[in-house]
Order: structure tokens, then sequence, then C-alpha cells
């Protein structure tokens, strides 16, 4: 692309962030979302303090406990071996983890409903990891009832089991991390890394939901923008002295804009809510503070906190260039209209395209919450341009993707952009004097072949 051919964005960009600001739709979207952004601190707090004293006890007979820190075993028989939750449940200390392992293996479906803890301390962290065996009469299900309880409540494990010093309290604010295993699944060589836990699960699985509803809410608007002037001929009018590759720019970049401020009020209203929450719980003005209910369970679903600025940035940088990539494609796509009333017939392509690629992702996610996982597929979906923005994010939050993974990713969707753009620039303005029923992919492929041996004829003649 060279400069003159993106001359004039800037004008695009601004004359398109002024329409936008004028729809009443939008803003009525904006709306809608802060106050879902509002209302989900008081919302979160509300069920965060719910009392589980009324729900029925778990069906695990024994709870064999391995803790490897020496210092937890007389707290759990405290806090847990006095639970009504666990009435029916015995806790036993457990010196050797691998016998008990083999034991839970070797169960009859006849035996004792029978499970191991082992509690760990490493990298500044305390990990739970529930194992059961396959015959135990016991279900994946059941154990992240169990750990989800049992991870709510450690902390009362941990003051009962130190003195209240300044070092216990250090390790009382150490995040907490569980997970469950099947003795069987101890028993593979093979990698599992496909693998996920119904709450990565739902991680994942809401990340895609999100950007499913940013991309078809900005890949329509951005179509929509196009044909609007292109049968008020307002189109016609910007392309006598800006280019076509200028005016795709332009409006791609003008309805980013307006994602990200839809998601800065979001952000907005999530701190003012808190801030106003925490005050009138703690009856006096404390500033902002994540509530606990909220912190505690990002550090449950995720593990650790630690760190996770930085993924953040990089997750926003991933989901910015997906945007760019897939408005380049809607505005093609609105490019290939010429009335309003063809719009949903022109942006079918664009939202066949969006659904395959979050379909695809989606597919991942069953395979690795049934534990089969995908093997070498997930690592080439992570990176492909079309599905990179749905799976990425989540893995990457949850760990399941290396940072190295998301470079790499980063990379191939910019070189994607820029083929695109080329792409786009070299149709482009075939389409937006086209007037008739809305081209089709074949008809675009060969006006970009045709046009290319054009430029290249031009250029030979030229020299």
């Amino acid at each position: 692309m060279s400069k003159g051919n993106i001359t004039g964005w800037k004008d695009v960009f601004s004359f398109t962030l002024k329409q936008n600001a004028k729809n009443k739709v939008l803003r009525v979207t904006t709306l809608i979302l802060l106050i879902i952004a509002v209302a989900a601190v008081p919302v979160i707090m509300a069920f965060g303090e719910s009392d589980d004293s009324t729900k029925d006890a778990f069906t695990v007979d024994v709870i064999y406990v391995a803790d490897t820190t020496g210092s937890l075993m007389p707290g759990i028989q405290e806090i847990f071996g006095t639970d009504d939750r666990f009435a029916n449940t015995t806790f036993l200390e457990a010196n050797d983890a691998d016998k008990i392992v083999d034991q839970l293996k070797n169960e009859s479906s006849s035996d004792k409903k029978e499970m191991l803890m082992k509690i760990e301390y490493t990298e500044g962290a305390y990990t739970l990891t529930f194992t059961y065996g396959e015959n135990t009469g016991l279900s994946r299900l059941t154990l992240e009832d169990i750990g989800d309880y049992i991870n709510e409540n450690f902390r009362k494990v941990i003051v009962s089991s130190y003195d209240l010093t300044p070092e216990a309290m250090e390790l009382i604010n150490k995040p907490v991390i569980s997970r469950v295993e099947n003795v069987s699944s101890l028993q593979k060589a093979e990698d599992t890394s496909g693998e996920l836990t119904q709450r990565e699960y739902n991680v994942s699985i809401t990340f895609i939901m999100i950007c499913i509803f940013l991309l078809a809410f900005g890949g329509e608007a951005i179509a929509s923008s196009i044909v609007t002037e292109k049968s008020s001929k307002v189109i016609e009018l910007l392309m006598t002295s800006i280019k076509p590759m200028a005016i795709v720019i332009g409006k791609v970049f003008a309805a980013l804009v307006v994602i990200l401020t839809q998601f800065t009020v979001v952000i907005l209203g999530f701190l003012g809510s808190s801030i106003i929450t925490n005050s009138i719980k703690s009856g006096e003005f404390v500033g902002f503070r994540i509530p606990s209910e909220i912190s505690d369970m990002f550090t449950d679903i995720l593990g650790t906190t630690e760190g996770i600025w930085y993924k953040l940035i990089i997750i926003l940088v991933l989901i910015a260039l997906g945007f760019v990539f897939f408005g380049v494609i809607a505005a093609l796509a609105g490019a290939t209209i010429s009335k309003m009333d063809e719009l949903a017939e022109g942006v079918k392509i664009y939202s066949m395209i969006l659904v395959i690629s979050a379909y695809i992702c989606m597919a991942i996610l069953m395979a690795g919450n049934i534990g089969s996982g995908a093997g070498g597929i997930v690592n080439a979906v992570l990176v492909i341009p079309f599905t990179s923005i749905f799976l990425l994010p989540g893995y990457l939050l949850l760990g399941k993707a290396s940072v190295g993974t998301a470079l790499i990713a980063i990379l191939i969707q910019a070189a994607a952009i820029i083929l695109l753009f080329k792409f786009v620039s070299n149709v482009y303005e075939y389409l937006i004097y086209h007037k008739g029923s809305p081209v089709k992919i074949k008809q675009i492929i060969s006006i970009s072949k045709q046009n290319s041996k054009t430029k290249k004829k031009g250029a030979d003649r030229d020299e």
C-alpha cells in the first residue's frame, strides 16, 4: 500500500464517526451495556454471599488428604470435618499419595466412594488436586462441586492452621488453585493440554460469544454505512478526491473506535459500581476496590491473577487486529450491495465466514470439555486469522496458550490484514460503482485477476 492510496482516510474516519454518534440504535445499545455493567457488581456480590448451609451433603464417603505442606490437616479436620456438607464424609490423612492413586485405580463399583485431595504450595499459590477413580461411583461434576466448595472455604483452613502472624496473613492472601483428575488420565503419555475443565470451557465459550457479538455488530455497521452512502451517491463524491483504500481504512477504524468506546463505557460503569457498592457495604467511602466476591471468582477461574495485566494487553491487541481483519471483509461485503433492502443478502458471505470460524472454535472447546483434546489442530486454530480472535484470548488468559503463540498469531494476523488490504484495493473501486444484484465471490476473484493483469500491462508499457 502506497501512501497515496490511504491519503484522506482521516476525513472518512471523522465523517463516519460523526454519523455513528448520531445513530440512535448505537446509543441505546451502549446504554444497555452500561446498565448491565453497573448491575453486575451488586448481583455478583449478592450471589457470593448466598448461604451454602441449606444444600445437601456431598455424596462421598472418604476423602484422603495428602498435605505436602505438613501444616493444614488440623485445619481441614476443624473446618470441613464439622461442616454439614461433609456430614457423611470422613477425612483421612494420606502420607503416600501414589499409594492412594493405585488404590483408586483398583477399586470396584461396590467399594466406598473415595477420592484423594492433594495440597501443594508452589509458585506462590496453593494447588488443590482432586483425584477419583472411574469405578468409585463419583463423577467429575461431583468432584468439581466439592472442589468449588473447598476452594471457597480454604482460607478458613489456613486461618485455623496457623497463628495470625504477618507471615500467616500473607499466606492467607495467596491464591488457591483447584483441579480435578481421573486416575485413568494419569496413565496416558500423550499431551492433554487440549483438555478443559468445565470452568475453562465456560470462560472460553464466553470469549467466543463476546467476539461474535462485537464482530457481528461492528461488521454490519461497516457494511450498512457503505451501502447507505453508496445508495445516496455520497460514496461516489468521496471517491472523486479519496482513494478506495482510504475509504475502507477510515470506516473500519471508525467502527473500531466505536467498539472501544463502548468497552470503555462498560469498564467505567463497572468501576463506578464497585466504588458505590463497596462504600454502601462498608458504610463509608472506600474508593475503588474490586469486591472480594469478584476477585475470588477470577482467582478461582484463572488460578492466579499474577501477570494478568500484560496478558490483557495482548488480548486487546488480538481482538483489535481480529476486528480490523473482519472489518475489511465486511467493507468488501458492503461494497457488493447497491440497495439497503439487499443488505441481508449481501452480508450473507460475511456472516457465513463469521459463523463457520466461531463453530470451529466451539468444536475445539467441546472436544476439550469431554476430555478428548484436539492435538495439533488446536495449535493451528490458535494462529489462523479467521479463528484466532475467538479461541486465543480465552486460552491465553487460562494459561492454555503461551505468550509466544499469541505473538506468532499477532504477526500472522498483521500479515493477513496487509494482504487483505491489497486484495480489497484491487477490486473496491469497481464494486463501489457497481449497480445491480450483489456481486458473488467468483466475480470478485475474477475482477481481482483482471485488474492485476491490467496493472501489470500498464507497468510494462511504462517501462
